[in-house]
């Protein structure tokens, strides 16, 4: 059962880049498809983006699509930095989600292992932004697993930003140079 599961994530996987592949050469062919991804282009990146940056709604990240919006004559680092800024407002969505749900989640009974974290967290707070950094720029799952968790902390986001941004930044930066040498093999 467990194999299963494992081989149909990586169908799922070869599934998005087929399609983004299949998007990206109908772009190129397609002079009012590739009108159509130009005219919204950067404001669709963004707002793409800002729905991935906030994973729990969309579990897909936005560089994905990145070679849609290059095949459609977008720049490259500027996309990138579009892309980075998206992700990271909306990793502080789900922040200020987290604070704003502290309340709701705190006053009920709190599991054990919900204890242990927050007593690992609060004993050892230089140790959260090191370990954000890693997590973002390394972790190929949702930010807000790590984020949300540590506004019921309480943990300042002053001390998460930039190990936000930079995680997203470098993420993005690999992943991206990555996508666009895969799709020109094609």
């Amino acid at each position: 059962m467990k194999a299963i599961k494992i081989i149909l994530k990586i169908l799922f996987v070869f599934a998005i880049l087929a399609f983004v592949y299949y998007m990206s050469s109908l772009v190129l062919e397609d002079e009012a498809v590739k009108a159509l991804v130009a005219e919204y282009g950067y404001i669709g990146l963004f707002f793409l983006s800002l729905l991935s940056g906030f994973n729990l709604l969309v579990p897909i990240p936005a560089i994905i699509f990145l070679p849609i919006f290059l095949s459609a004559g977008l720049n490259f680092w500027i996309s990138l930095t579009i892309i980075v800024v998206g992700m990271t407002i909306g990793d502080i969505v789900g922040f200020a989600l987290g604070r704003l749900g502290k309340d709701l989640f705190l006053d009920k009974v709190r599991p054990q292992w919900f204890l242990k974290i927050e007593k690992f967290v609060l004993n050892h707070p230089k140790l959260i932004p090191l370990f954000l950094f890693i997590y973002v720029a390394f972790i190929p799952l949702p930010n807000e697993i790590v984020v949300l968790p540590l506004a019921f902390f309480g943990i300042r986001f002053r001390y998460l930003i930039i190990p936000i941004l930079l995680g997203n930044l470098f993420f993005n930066t690999i992943s991206g140079i990555t996508y666009v040498s895969i799709f020109n093999l094609f």
